[in-house]
């Protein structure tokens, strides 16, 4: 049995950070759930169960929703493209293209409310759909694979 803590789809406004640099502005983040495994204990022969971080850690993906809007960066799509040829969609090794962002939940006036470091890669790059089959081309899903996660 595993202890599971999942983090709420969160809207509002957020931004991502690349090594300082504003990266994207965000309207909508799910952080990853993060599974912990089970550990035994037996402390002075009774056995019983604890569960704690085992070192068998796994994280759920994390998904954004970026505007794209005049005069914002978008590093994150720069990211995304130095790793995956699109050519062939093929790319460069996970462990290559894993990178640290820090996700900060931000009021209206740029006052960060909570922050997340994370190690991530980019899988997946794409539109979101509205109603009536157009696509809003200011706004955009990325999905990361997360290798670590805390918040700070």
């Amino acid at each position: 049995m595993s202890l599971i803590t999942t983090a709420p789809i969160a809207k509002g406004n957020w931004r991502i950070l690349m090594q300082g640099l504003l990266a994207a502005v965000c309207v909508r983040v799910q952080l990853p759930a993060v599974t912990y495994g089970e550990v035994n204990a037996h402390p002075g022969g009774n056995p019983s169960k604890i569960t704690a971080p085992s070192g068998n850690i796994e994280y759920d993906d994390m998904t954004v929703v970026s505007f794209l809007g005049e005069g914002l960066p978008d590093l994150l799509y720069v990211w995304w493209r130095s790793i995956v040829d699109p050519l062939t969609g093929l790319g460069v090794a996970a462990t290559a293209a894993y990178r640290p962002v820090t996700v900060q939940q931000i009021t209206n006036l740029s006052i960060p409310q909570k922050t997340h470091q994370l190690i991530v890669w980019p899988q997946k790059r794409e539109w979101e759909e509205l109603e009536g089959g157009s696509d809003d081309p200011n706004l955009v899903t990325m999905t990361f694979k997360v290798q670590s996660y805390f918040e700070i």
